[in-house]
């Protein structure tokens, strides 16, 4: 097994940029969704593997960084956070389940992008893509991922991983 990837001093990973991820995604459930979340103990891994089953992807701009801002869930976790905010009770994934990834990933990258740039950086807004499946990122888009594991409710999990090149 190899060293963790070194990344002191790099911006994205600091206590700030972090806790900007995080409270992005607990106010956004929050206020969409009346869902409530817990974070657990984030960590760096030297690369990306897709963690949920179905995932935004945002393409992530802040001078001179570049990378992705994944948001992703299990199908069971989504269809949870889909029925909470629509009052429906699906059980399968259909395009309004999809586009409700998306516009969960807009909302939370807006609402950190915001906290972020108050605090100096200078993150563009972007639109996200959805992808229900395996992801596998283009290998100029690869590198070290930052994941932030969520739960909410006693079984269900998502995650952000933020990779940066």
């Amino acid at each position: 097994m190899g060293a963790a990837p070194k990344l002191e001093g790099h911006p994205l990973f600091e206590k700030k940029t972090i806790e900007a991820f995080v409270n992005g995604v607990q106010h956004t459930l929050s206020t969409m969704a009346s869902t409530e979340v817990a974070f657990g103990r984030p960590s760096i891994e030297p690369n990306f593997v897709m963690k949920g089953d179905v995932a935004a992807i945002v393409g992530l701009i802040a001078p001179p960084l570049k990378g992705n801002f994944i948001i992703s869930f299990s199908k069971s976790g989504i269809l949870q956070i889909y029925n909470n905010m629509v009052g429906e009770n699906l059980t399968e994934m259909n395009d309004e389940v999809k586009d409700s990834v998306g516009e969960i990933a807009n909302m939370v990258y807006g609402a950190s992008k915001t906290l972020l740039n108050q605090g100096g950086h200078q993150f563009q807004m972007a639109l996200p893509t959805v992808v229900l499946g395996e992801f596998f990122p283009a290998k100029d888009d690869q590198g070290v991922t930052l994941v932030i594991p969520f739960k909410f409710q006693p079984d269900q999990n998502f995650f952000i991983q933020i990779t940066v090149r």
